[in-house]
């Protein structure tokens, strides 16, 4: 998993992650296989098993340089957000590691329903 991270176009500059072990320990692997400075993951309680809207919250409060962010939380949380952000059921299910790449169009701040494109959904059972 750790080298298909690190061949993917535009990685993550930025991770928010849930303050629980596994997650952290998750979201420490991303940060490796994209390069990402220690000082650009964040934790952020509030994804703990958090709601869309807390969850759209956190997102939003990405400092606006910031190109590309992942998400590292829990679900049923991150598998709702994916099908409201893309406006559309795209999974019943992000399953465990599973990575899901949007386009988000406009500003951090202005994330909403609808605003990104699916590009791709994976998981360690799907890639080579």
């Amino acid at each position: 998993m750790a080298s298909w991270l690190a061949q993917q176009s535009d990685p993550a500059t930025w991770i928010w992650t849930s303050d629980a072990r596994r997650a952290k320990s998750t979201a420490e692997f991303v940060r490796q296989a994209f390069a990402v400075s220690a000082e650009h993951l964040q934790e952020a309680h509030e994804l703990y098993l958090a709601e869309v809207e807390t969850m759209l919250d956190v997102i939003r409060s990405t400092p606006p340089d910031v190109e590309s962010v992942a998400v590292v939380a829990h679900n049923p949380g991150t598998t709702r957000l994916l099908n409201l952000l893309a406006a559309a059921e795209v999974t019943d299910n992000v399953p465990t590691f599973g990575v899901a790449r949007l386009d988000v169009s406009g500003a951090w701040h202005e994330i909403q329903a609808g605003s990104a494109t699916l590009e791709l959904i994976a998981s360690p059972k799907t890639i080579a």
